[in-house]
């Protein structure tokens, strides 16, 4: 994905925009009301490797934030729904799982769930959360599963791997 100002990119709580400002020489963020706005200096090079680079450091850097300001409240939410214990969170960057769970009861969480559909990262947490009492993939994994998920669990589970983290 070569991010442009015509590029859109969509989270479940933010939009990107990026502009171009003749009153900069350097690039800019800012996170407001839902609005991701990147400003870049006037005539900037987007196919450089380099403004590349900068511009997906900006997108990380949100993403990272966003998940440190938003999963914990929704993992302390479902827990709560549906009586579950954990002891603690973590927001990694995995690229290669959305989230884990170690025998310890430890969460983590990959920040590339904010690209997923909110009811997906809530069906990552639920995931995760079923592993606090089932350690693997189980017959009785599946069915805690699907008890806090109306049924779905095999359902979300094919969708949710539609999705890639290397955006």
């Amino acid at each position: 994905l070569l991010l442009t100002p015509e590029t859109t990119f969509k989270t479940f709580s933010f939009e990107l925009k990026i502009i171009e400002s003749s009153t900069t020489n350097n690039y800019y963020l800012k996170l407001k009301d839902g609005l991701l706005t990147i400003s870049c200096p006037v005539n900037t090079e987007y196919d450089a490797p380099s403004v590349q680079k900068t511009l997906r450091e900006m997108v990380d850097k949100t993403l990272r934030y966003e998940a440190n300001r938003l999963f914990p409240s929704k993992i302390d939410k479902l827990s709560a729904l549906y009586n579950f214990s954990y002891s603690t969170l973590k927001i990694n960057k995995s690229r290669t799982r959305w989230g884990s769970c170690s025998s310890k009861q430890s969460i983590n969480l990959s920040y590339y769930c904010m690209l997923l559909p909110e009811y997906l990262v809530d069906f990552v947490i639920l995931h995760e959360l079923c592993h606090t009492r089932e350690m693997n993939h189980g017959e009785q994994f599946w069915k805690l599963l699907d008890s806090v998920t109306s049924g779905k669990a095999k359902e979300l589970t094919r969708e949710l791997r539609a999705y890639k983290t290397n955006w």
